[in-house]
């Protein structure tokens, strides 16, 4: 499979080799054989299983999405389909800062508050990663406002327990779809 002009299999052999290993020692530390890793290496085999593309990216101590490029590889919709939420998340997670936020207003901190409460975290104990993966990102960046921007103490302390819960959300649904 080619992600962006590269193939998996070459993406593997340049994690590989930057993190030293050699296809014996990523093999053993996956539960692969080494034949399987050379030959995703090589093209000449798929890298299409969930638990597959989880052991390697495990063993070299990066992401599934850095392994292979994207999101999912899964052309089964059910599967695929909550991982589309983990760019988004990275990217809300990667430009706010409690002091530096990264969008310049925000909903209201009370309807962010029945979002995260009311809509998010239900949505995760029922295992819709979709939708809360949908709706996640810009909580975070709305909260990550509030936070900065809260005028007492109380505002401030509210914003803080609500981004508290989004993050914890956002951490277990991105634990959650490995």
């Amino acid at each position: 499979m080619d992600v962006d002009g590269v193939t998996i299999g070459a993406r593997l052999r340049t994690l590989r080799r930057w993190r030293g290993m050699t296809q014996d020692e990523l093999a053993g530390l996956a539960d692969l054989s080494r034949s399987f890793v050379s030959m995703v290496e090589h093209g000449t085999r798929m890298l299409d299983r969930r638990s597959h593309i989880a052991a390697l990216a495990s063993a070299l101590r990066v992401s599934e999405t850095d392994l292979v490029g994207g999101p999912h590889l899964s052309a089964d919709r059910v599967q695929a389909d909550p991982h589309m939420a983990i760019p988004a998340l990275r990217e809300a997670f990667q430009t706010n800062r409690l002091a530096s936020p990264a969008v310049d207003h925000a909903r209201p901190l009370a309807d962010l508050r029945n979002e995260v409460f009311g809509q998010i975290a239900p949505l995760h104990q029922q295992t819709d990663y979709v939708r809360a993966g949908q709706l996640l990102p810009g909580a975070l960046d709305d909260l990550h406002w509030h936070t900065a921007q809260a005028g007492d103490e109380a505002s401030r302390r509210l914003a803080l327990e609500t981004l508290i819960e989004a993050c914890v959300a956002a951490g277990l649904i991105a634990k959650d779809l490995g």
